[in-house]
């Protein structure tokens, strides 16, 4: 999405100016004074800034306006959180997603659990520009949704799949052998797939690593964490809270 940083007030201002255009003939003709009569008559860096200040559900609603602003929004979203919906999750990504291909960060954080192995996989198919994904608390996921991403999402750089408690350390090391550019992946309680076979994977790999959460992850060992020392010369963090190291 087009955001406050990439928006200058001097370009704010173009923008509302052209609301107003006028439009001159030749020298002494006549002057028309033109203004926006349709919806899809807006800017779109104008249409882009303004839904940068609104929620997602609102975000989601402008695009039904019309079709000028569907198109607008399904190629210039950059970044989508559904984490407000309680119900029906999985229906939801798997309707929105392949509309809005070029997601750069989508946020799917549950307080239940609802997101299935199927729509992962529709993520993975469509979104190959993700950068940022949360899958936090997505009991239900098992190694079938870290190869999706593995291959799909390859230019992830965090990846957030704290409670994911199913996954296991031989798909997350699979998924370090594809997503190479991951800086902050977040495996708090993901008490089976965050091993030292995992870690070392990543330390081989993921050489921009900067921060790395193993909270509750008891299955980590000293061998683990040399492998991330040696591998990952930009670390920054390491969480440890309840790992005997």
């Amino acid at each position: 999405m087009v955001g406050k940083d990439n928006l200058k007030t001097e370009d704010l201002n173009l923008f509302f100016e052209n609301l107003m255009m006028v439009a001159g003939g030749e020298k002494g003709g006549n002057m028309k004074v033109g203004v926006i009569t349709e919806w899809k008559d807006i800017p779109v860096e104008l249409l882009m800034q303004i839904l940068s200040l609104v929620d997602d559900q609102t975000v989601i609603r402008a695009s039904g306006v019309c079709r000028g602003w569907r198109d607008s929004i399904y190629f210039g979203l950059a970044r989508l959180s559904l984490s407000w919906c309680n119900k029906n999750m999985n229906n939801l990504v798997l309707s929105l997603v392949p509309k809005f291909a070029k997601l750069q960060t989508l946020i799917l954080r549950q307080d239940k659990p609802q997101l299935d192995d199927n729509v992962v996989g529709t993520i993975a198919n469509f979104c190959h520009d993700l950068q940022i994904l949360d899958l936090s608390k997505s009991f239900k996921l098992t190694d079938r949704s870290l190869y999706a991403i593995a291959h799909g999402c390859r230019d992830l750089t965090k990846l957030n799949i704290s409670g994911c408690s199913a996954f296991s350390d031989n798909a997350l090391a699979y998924l370090a052998g594809f997503c190479r550019k991951l800086k902050v992946p977040n495996l708090c309680g993901c008490v089976r797939a965050a091993s030292d076979t995992a870690l070392h994977a990543i330390g081989h790999y993921c050489n921009q690593l900067q921060s790395l959460n193993l909270g509750w992850c008891d299955k980590v060992g000293d061998v683990g964490v040399m492998s991330l020392a040696y591998g990952c010369p930009d670390l920054r963090q390491l969480i440890c809270v309840a790992v005997s190291i």
